[in-house]
Order: C-alpha cells, then sequence, then structure tokens
C-alpha cells in the first residue's frame, strides 16, 4: 500500500499529494485495514446506518446503540448484549433438618433477564454458556421460621464462593459473590443448610447472575 506515513497519534494512514499514486490494490488494502481497525461502531438502533442494518458481522464487533444507550457485541452472526444479566427463581418444599440442599429446579424469568448467559443443569445448578467476568447474588427466604445454624451459600466449579446465615427475625438471606472468572461451561451451585424447624418449610428464592465482561 502506497502509505507515505502513519499518523503518530491514531496510526491512521495518511496520503500525501505529492506521493506515490494509489492504485486499485492500495485503496483494496486500506479497507481492509480499516475494516481490521474499526471494530468498535456507535449508531442508532434502526435505519440504514443503524445496528439491525449492519450485515457484515464477526465475532468481537462492538456497537454501542445511541437509541437504547446500550453496548452489543457481535457474536455468531447476531447482536447480544455485551453487559446482560439473566435471573432464574427456585423453589424447595418441604425441607426436613440437618441436610444440605441444593437450590432444586430453577426456573428463568425471561422479564428479568437481559440474555441468555447459563443453561439449567437442574440440581440447583446452572451452566456458563461463555468464558467472562460474572457476578452472582441470591435472595431465598423460609416460608416458616427456622433456628440454629441455618446459612446459602455459592458455589463455582465446585468450590464455595460465598456463605450467609439466615436472619432469624425473617427467616431470610442474602449471599453475593461480587466477581469471579468462570470458564464456559462452569457450574454455579447453589446450597442451604437447615438446623431445626418446620418439616414443612419451603424455600423461595431468585438468583441473579451478571455477565460483567471479559477478563
Amino acid at each position: 500500500m502506497a502509505v507515505d506515513r502513519y499518523n503518530s497519534v491514531t496510526g491512521a494512514e495518511e496520503f500525501l499529494d505529492q506521493g506515490a499514486p494509489a492504485g486499485a490494490s492500495d485503496l483494496s488494502a486500506l479497507g481492509a485495514s480499516i475494516a481490521r481497525k474499526g471494530t468498535r461502531i456507535y449508531g442508532p438502533t434502526l435505519g440504514d446506518d443503524g445496528r439491525e442494518a449492519f450485515r457484515f458481522h464477526r465475532n468481537g464487533i462492538l456497537w454501542y446503540d445511541t437509541t437504547e444507550g446500550r453496548l452489543y457485541e457481535s457474536w455468531g452472526g447476531a447482536w447480544r448484549p455485551y453487559f446482560a444479566v439473566e435471573e432464574f427463581t427456585n423453589n424447595v418444599a418441604g425441607i426436613p433438618d440437618r441436610q444440605v440442599f441444593n437450590f432444586g429446579a430453577m426456573v428463568r424469568d425471561a422479564a428479568a433477564s437481559t440474555a441468555s448467559l447459563a443453561d439449567i443443569n437442574g440440581g440447583g445448578e446452572v451452566k456458563i454458556l461463555r468464558a467472562g467476568l460474572y457476578s452472582i447474588s441470591y435472595y431465598g427466604a423460609f416460608s416458616v421460621p427456622v433456628t440454629g445454624r441455618t446459612y446459602f451459600e455459592i458455589k463455582t466449579a465446585g468450590a464455595a464462593r460465598a456463605r450467609n446465615s439466615v436472619q432469624a427475625e425473617d427467616n431470610t438471606a442474602s449471599v453475593s459473590v461480587p466477581s469471579v472468572r468462570l470458564a464456559a461451561g462452569a457450574i454455579i451451585r447453589g446450597e442451604f443448610f437447615k438446623t431445626s424447624g418446620s418439616a414443612s418449610a419451603n424455600l423461595n428464592g431468585r438468583i441473579t447472575i451478571a455477565r460483567l465482561g471479559d477478563i
């Protein structure tokens, strides 16, 4: 490519009037250079220059949607939110004392979720779909009073990450992992332990998983 010099600040190709004339191969090389470097775009959702009309998807291209005020990432030929949240609810019924239980069956809350971050794995588990930096939080409440040593715990990849005791005053607790690096396929598992209380106790709760980005 007949580039005369590169901008010292941006690295952009510069062509001078007195430089060598640029031919078709030079212009093609320039276009390829722009396509390689221009991997973050901004613009509206709709219109000829909008995000939904964009046809040249490549994994990793970013688009800041000025209509929504949200950052999207091109992946698998489509846009998905770069920062995303997914929520699941759980219910466990008839809990006896002095046993460790998992969070039971998870149900995805589509209305509270912005993207699919994990698959339901069963047994109080979900499986992360893509590597990245995540935060995880859980809030749960027992239907009847519980006493003694009762807690919620979050595990990732088989290792305990956070634990918090249930408040006897209102039979609720929350537990969170502010940030953790997870590989694709990593398992997030929720468990709890109830020391004493009614065997008819039910647990209802919600787990929130937020993707914070790549790392």
